[in-house]
């Protein structure tokens, strides 16, 4: 069984942090008003790894609880769990930095990291 402090995987995260973790990638790959094919290959990545039945249900499920950007964003606090977090943050770190971090990217790691109590 895994502790609160114990790294986890994808594949370890809840439906509804999958699903959050989906939609804060989103919002990082528009922040700079373009889609990169990095990017893409990030999004890709992540299906991967949890699987295309389960990136598709996240996705849907999604679009009828987090709709818009800013509900999205509201979510953020929901995430309790540390590793979840911590998990989180590195995809979304990661995926910003494919093709150079740009100002609003940083204002949404720094905003994670705010919620979150992680160092950015």
């Amino acid at each position: 069984m895994l502790s609160e402090h114990d790294p986890i995987t994808i594949n370890d995260l809840t439906d509804e942090e999958l699903q959050l973790l989906i939609g804060l990638l989103m919002v990082a790959v528009h922040a700079d008003l373009e889609y990169s094919e990095e990017e893409a290959g990030g999004l890709i990545k992540v299906g991967d790894r949890v699987g295309r039945e389960r990136f598709v249900a996240a996705s849907a499920a999604l679009r009828q609880r987090l709709p818009t950007q800013e509900a999205i964003l509201e979510a953020i606090p929901t995430v309790e769990r540390t590793a979840a977090r911590v998990l989180i943050y590195q995809q979304i770190e990661e995926i910003c930095g494919v093709d150079g971090v740009v100002e609003r990217e940083r204002r949404l790691l720094r905003k994670l990291a705010d919620a979150w109590g992680l160092i950015s």
